[in-house]
């Protein structure tokens, strides 16, 4: 608001504050109360020394009648000596700290009385002695020179502190993109060189003297004479602090006289007493409890009435609010602060003069050290919290000086550490109270509060000394004691970091996101333009204020072991978000850890891998090591704990010491597991629960029962369903952010790297598969969720969110082009014997399932990239198909309870991956080469065909099911007839048997197409004698099925819905008759008395013309196979002999059969070698009492074989002698 407008009566309008910037042209004239007391100028004839008591006295009376609380008076004199103490400290030493002594209250005034005023001798003048504070971790070299003045005969010391690079002091000094003189650079390195020799120290009576300015030679003589200088100085110190120092008597300044500093006052040498006189005359009349508020409001605005432009010439609009406090302290610091800003305004008006002229530069850094001491005197003594909120607003709306509150730590930092606990705490205390109101994206101010404490932090003193990051780790709060059973959501509630790291996008932590940005549905495009703009806020959060804050926090060592503490405090406590089930209400939310992680991820970018201590993991002081319970890759505890024990007690072995390097990177690591990983789990369960809210949905929308409670329950889900939407596009937000797992890619494949050392690869260009037989103890002991982590996250990755597998632009994300992701998913899926859960590699074989064309788009061009990238790597070419086909019939056992059902879906994952390989030449050639190895091979396809058989057979009795249960709900009045009861338990069964259904005939597909394929290339190890028999029946079965009698029996309502398509199953399984034609498929279909017959043949070859489905050619080739089979049935019924009378030990005891070949177990039991063989590819194991055996464990018995034989040769020689006299 402008000046001009404002009421003239500051008592009617405490807000004049505001108008504390005005242009010189404008000045605004504030009437003041007659009663109020003038200052009167100290007598003249008073000594300086009589002065300085009298000042001190008053200070002291002041700060008496001010202090409320009685206790508090005792240190009254003794915090007016320490004012005055900052006020003639005019530089900083950061090593150097001021603190009590034990002496009196009186003794301390008497001897700060003692000490001589500033203007005494002309030697005690400093060159160029400001306040400089670092705001960064640069090296700053201070040099301290403690000399006694000439007039001295105490104690009393000044100290000066020559800063390094002298030369940036201006830029300290607020001056940035100055518009001056082109010619002003070379001037300033002409007056730097004659700075340089005025610096120079003279030496007088053996001491150490800074040279007077007089005796200078420096361009102030030739420009100005002396008393054009001091008119000068005092018309620039009249200006900067709003006052009128002339004789003529102004009734809208405040008027000071300076004669009480003496008659032969010299401004160009008594500068600095002059401005600390003036500041002190204003600051005890602003805060003297003799006068009323509205006076001193009064004669505030008095002090504003006459300025030059300001940086900010509304500095305090929006602080004026808290002026309802009426607080006397917030006036005398408000003029401060306007006084330390005019400085800046007067170097940007007159730079040369300011700038190059020593004197006057000095001067202006002296009235920014005394304003700084006497902000720290206001502070101190301020007794509520009014001032403090004002410094707080001052600094969320960004109008605090530059380089003001910098100074107030620095100078109370090094000078009393006292009075720098005692001023920052409750500073800090009101702005973590501001922090859990602002706590929320959708508060426009939620940056103020860390951006005041990623300011504050900053300011270091010296070398990685960073006072703030000091008192706030040591604080109680920093890592708070656990006060409940909740203690993980306890430290993202109530530890200092807790508000600032809360900051989420997700609907469980702030559902004022969704009521702000998604309170409607969106178009997709709008969704995603929000969503940017939320990751992109909260990202510039995280890389500008929340990573720089912890790093000056790191560097520090003061403050390094308590950041590190509250990492893994934050971490142990909430430790079982891992759990697949846990209760949320107990632990900390996910914006928390995710904030948390990307903090971690930061500063792990430059990790070396040689800087890890692998062992770490089971380091005694490490509170996120390993327990004894968590399951290992491949070891169980027993073996984990023995290795350990036989580690830790090897003659010399010790545990390193752990380093930041080490321990930050297995943090990240935990950190992800308990953020990322949980997040993605809970993401899918949404999805899940949405679908199936919709399936129900569409259920009661399709039922012809549309009644009000069937109405009511679709509007309730149709509302949770909304619920979930809105969810779910913040939790996209908040998850599903580029950069975000871009750091998580960039993390996972450092650690990746981490493992292959562990494995003994130096990288991943040096691994050759198979790995060795002996798996490395230490990769055996690691929890196995390191590995699974990975998989699942890229498993997330591909599904939802696969632009990230893209070559980065970033150069912290992955610069290895995925080469270590690509080579350990190989690694792993062809190493099965290094993981103890085989569920672990599925995952892995599921990553190269779901990035395969087959199941994304063709035109996916990111994920069939990443796809080709596996399967044509050399690795991959020559060992990856052989460890599928092996896993394939390894897993067809896994101790799981489940694992009847699970390995239908891995199976089904590796034929997916099977059909992509069959396009690739070299894959291809692969399953060829690899099916000369008969007995894996043979393995393999027993699998397949067990599977074939089964998942069809289900499939096809639930679509019997499902055929007669839609029946019968045609029929009204059939349905009717049953009880309500009677229908909703079919109900119930028809909806079990058409999700079944669905999914058995997915798969079935599945297996009869990897048959197909296979047989259409590679058809020797179908045509095995263990094999050949089964595959013929199996394939009969299933073609009576289609083309048998009761055929009708599978017909149902929408076949699509289920993926029944008889047609394509027809033509798949009469191709594989066509691909195995030979005399051993012949007879083995001829063995088939259960299925085969000629009409079955023949009705199958009907519907293939009738529908045209096949060639005739392809037909006419079927049906003569069918003539074959025809002609071995007919020899074998006319040489049909009568076995059934043979000996009990010449038959199976399994098949009851007579032996062809027998072989003896190890067990003493004789079987057939064809059906023991049949049984061992399903089952390792006797069959009569399970104990373990394999193929080679098995002894042909030849004797009984030749035995048998004879026998039968017999049988034949009778049965042709009966016939002959027949013939």
């Amino acid at each position: 608001m402008d000046s001009n407008n404002q009421e003239s009566d500051p008592t009617k309008n405490p807000n004049q504050l505001a108008n504390g910037y005005v242009n010189e042209s404008a000045s605004t004239s504030h009437s003041v109360d007659e009663s109020m007391p003038t200052m009167l100028p100290t007598p003249t004839e008073l000594t300086p020394e009589e002065l300085r008591r009298k000042r001190l006295a008053r200070l002291a009376s002041i700060l008496n009648n001010n202090t409320i609380n009685p206790s508090s008076t005792i240190n009254i004199d003794e915090q007016a000596a320490k004012t005055l103490q900052y006020s003639t400290t005019s530089t900083i030493n950061c090593d150097t700290i001021l603190s009590s002594t034990s002496a009196s209250n009186a003794n301390k005034v008497d001897s700060i009385m003692a000490k001589p005023n500033d203007e005494s001798k002309s030697s005690e003048d400093e060159s160029s002695t400001k306040y400089d504070a670092t705001e960064n971790a640069e090296d700053v070299s201070l040099n301290i020179d403690c000399k006694p003045s000439d007039s001295d005969d105490g104690s009393y010391t000044k100290m000066d502190v020559d800063m390094s690079n002298t030369e940036d002091r201006r830029l300290d000094s607020g001056i940035e993109n100055m518009d001056i003189d082109s010619h002003l650079d070379e001037k300033r390195e002409n007056l730097k060189r004659q700075r340089d020799s005025s610096n120079s120290l003279e030496q007088t009576n053996g001491k150490p003297t800074l040279l007077d300015h007089q005796q200078i030679e420096n361009p102030i003589s030739s420009k100005y004479p002396t008393n054009s200088i001091s008119s000068e100085i005092l018309n620039l110190i009249s200006k900067i602090f709003s006052i009128n120092l002339s004789n003529k008597t102004d009734t809208n300044q405040v008027s000071i006289d300076l004669k009480c500093l003496g008659s032969n006052l010299n401004a160009s040498e008594d500068y600095k007493n002059i401005v600390q006189f003036i500041l002190m005359e204003i600051i005890t009349t602003l805060l003297d409890e003799a006068l009323n508020y509205d006076d001193c409001l009064a004669y505030f605005n008095k002090l504003n009435t006459v300025t030059s432009e300001s940086p900010s010439n509304a500095s305090f609009v929006s602080t004026s609010s808290i002026l309802s406090h009426r607080n006397r302290h917030i006036l005398a610091f408000a003029y401060i602060c306007d006084s330390y800003n005019r400085v800046f305004t007067e170097e940007r008006i007159s730079p040369e003069k300011c700038c190059e002229i020593i004197t006057f530069r000095d001067l202006l850094t002296t009235i920014r050290n005394q304003c700084i001491s006497h902000a720290v005197f206001v502070l101190v003594q301020s007794e509520d919290s009014s001032l403090n909120n004002f410094i707080l607003k001052m600094m969320y709306d960004g109008v605090d000086p530059s380089g003001f509150m910098s100074g107030i730590i620095s100078t109370t930092y090094q000078n009393s550490i006292e009075d720098f606990r005692k001023v920052f705490p409750p500073i800090l205390n009101l702005l973590w109270l501001d922090m859990q109101r602002y706590c929320s994206i959708s508060n426009d101010d939620h940056r103020k509060p860390l951006q005041v404490l990623h300011d504050l932090c900053k300011v270091s003193v010296g070398k990685f000394n960073y006072p703030i990051g000091e008192l706030i780790t040591e604080m109680d709060i920093w890592v708070p004691e656990q006060l409940t059973d909740s203690s993980g959501r306890e430290i993202s509630k109530i530890s200092f970091m807790a508000p600032f790291l809360r900051l989420s996008l997700f609907a469980e932590d702030d559902p004022l996101i969704v009521l702000k940005y998604f309170p409607t549905k969106h178009d997709n495009e709008t969704v995603k333009a929000i969503s940017l703009t939320l990751q992109t806020s909260l990202e510039k959060l995280r890389v500008d204020l929340f990573h720089p804050l912890f790093y000056s926090l790191l560097i520090s060592k003061k403050t390094r072991e308590r950041t590190l503490k509250f990492f893994t405090e934050a971490l142990v406590r909430n430790k079982n978000r891992a759990q697949l089930q846990s209760d949320e209400r107990v632990l900390a939310g996910d914006g928390f850890f995710i904030n948390l992680t990307n903090i971690l991820q930061l500063l792990s970018v430059n990790i070396k891998r040689d800087k890890i201590d692998p062992y770490y993991p089971f380091h005694p002081q490490n509170q996120l090591m390993v327990k004894k319970d968590d399951s290992r890759i491949k070891f169980n505890s027993n073996d984990a704990d023995k290795w350990l024990t036989e580690l830790s007690s090897k003659p010399g072995f010790q545990w390193e010491d752990v380093s930041f390097s080490t321990e930050c990177f297995f943090q990240t690591m935990y950190a992800l597991h308990l953020s990322v990983i949980p997040c993605q789990r809970k993401y899918v369960r949404r999805l899940r629960v949405i679908r199936e809210l919709g399936r129900i949905i569409e259920t009661f929308a399709q039922s012809d029962q549309q009644t009000s409670t069937a109405q009511g329950r679709i509007r309730r889900c149709k509302e949770q369903m909304l619920k979930y939407h809105k969810a779910k596009l913040c939790a996209e937000a908040g998850l599903l952010d580029e950069r975000f797992l871009g750091r998580c890619v960039a993390f996972y494949n450092q650690f990746i790297n981490f493992l292959f050392k562990v494995l003994n690869c130096d990288t991943h260009l040096s691994v050759e598969l198979p790995l060795s037989e002996e798996v490395p103890p230490l990769f055996a002991s690691f929890p196995d969720w390191y590995i699974e982590d990975i998989a699942e996250f890229y498993l997330f990755v591909i599904q939802y969110y696969h632009n990230v597998l893209e070559q980065p632009t970033n150069p912290a994300f992955d610069s290895l082009n995925m080469g270590n992701l690509i080579v350990f998913i190989i690694t792993i899926i062809c190493s099965p014997n290094y993981i103890n859960n085989p569920y672990l590699t599925a995952k892995f074989i599921e990553i190269v399932y779901m990035s395969s064309p087959l199941v994304n788009s063709q035109q996916n061009r990111i994920l069939a990239a990443f796809h080709n990238k596996i399967v044509s790597h050399p690795l991959a070419e020559s060992q990856l198909v052989r460890s599928l086909m092996k896993f394939y019939t390894d897993i067809e056992t896994t101790g799981s309870s489940s694992e009847f059902y699970d390995k239908f879906t891995i199976r089904y994952h590796i034929s997916i991956i099977f059909k992509s390989f069959w396009k690739n030449s070299m894959q291809k050639l692969a399953i060829i080469n690899e099916s000369e190895n008969t007995k894996s091979f043979v393995k393999f396809i027993n699998m397949l065909m067990n599977d074939t058989t089964f998942l069809l057979d289900e499939s096809m009795v639930s679509l019997k099911r499902i055929h007669e249960v839609k029946e019968d709900m045609n029929d009204q009045e059939k349905w009717n007839r049953q009880t309500r009861e009677q229908q909703e338990n079919r109900e119930r069964q028809l909806a079990h048997d058409e999700r079944q259904c669905r999914s058995y005939l997915t798969l079935a597909v599945e297996t009869v197409d990897m048959l197909f394929y296979l047989t259409q290339t590679v058809q020797k190890p179908f045509l095995v004698s263990e094999l050949v028999d089964r595959l013929a029946a199996m394939l009969n079965y299933n073609l009576l099925q289609l083309c048998g009698k009761k055929c009708k029996t599978l017909k149902v309502p929408n076949p699509d819905k289920y993926g029944w398509d008889p047609k394509y199953l027809l033509d798949k399984i009469t191709d594989i008759y066509l691909h195995l034609k030979s005399k051993k498929f012949y007879q083995a279909i001829a063995n088939d008395e259960r299925s085969y017959s000629k009409e079955l043949f023949e009705s199958a070859a009907s519907k293939m013309s009738k529908i045209n489905m096949k060639a005739q050619y392809k037909i006419e080739s079927f049906l003569q196979i069918m003539s074959e089979v025809e002609i071995i049935l007919t020899n074998k019924r006319q040489q049909e002999i009568d076995f059934s009378d043979a000996p009990e030990h010449f038959k199976d005891p399994l098949m009851d059969t007579i032996m062809e070949d027998p072989v003896l177990l190890p067990s003493g039991t004789v079987m057939d070698r064809p059906i023991i063989i049949r049984h061992l590819l399903n089952a390792s194991t006797d069959p009569f009492n399970r104990l373990p055996l394999t193929e080679d464990m098995l002894i042909t018995d030849d004797k009984l074989r030749e035995e048998i034989q004879r026998w039968k040769e017999s049988k034949l020689k009778q049965t042709s002698g009966k016939d002959l006299p027949k013939q």
